[in-house]
């Protein structure tokens, strides 16, 4: 359970005795894993845009099948695990 948005919840009034779903709802918190893909989701563009000083091929495999669009489509690789 996020501790951030349980604490920030129980100090608005009449949340006190709700579900942590509801409290969330009627607030418009966002949920940690939420708050966590953006985060990802931020990372990954400043590392494709270069803003950090990280090579990006390290982390990133762009597609190069010319497909419409920009230039920063990423691609996907399918596991090949035997077991």
């Amino acid at each position: 359970m996020d501790v951030f948005s349980e604490t920030r919840c129980k100090l608005i009034a009449g949340l006190k005795n709700k579900s942590h779903e509801k409290r969330l709802s009627i607030s418009q918190l966002t949920t940690l894993e939420t708050r966590r893909k953006r985060g990802d989701l931020i990372q990954a563009f400043k590392i494709l845009k270069m803003f950090h000083n990280v090579d990006s091929n390290v982390w990133f495999k762009l597609s190069s099948t010319g497909l419409r669009g920009h230039d920063y489509q990423l691609f996907k690789q399918s596991s090949n695990l035997v077991l």
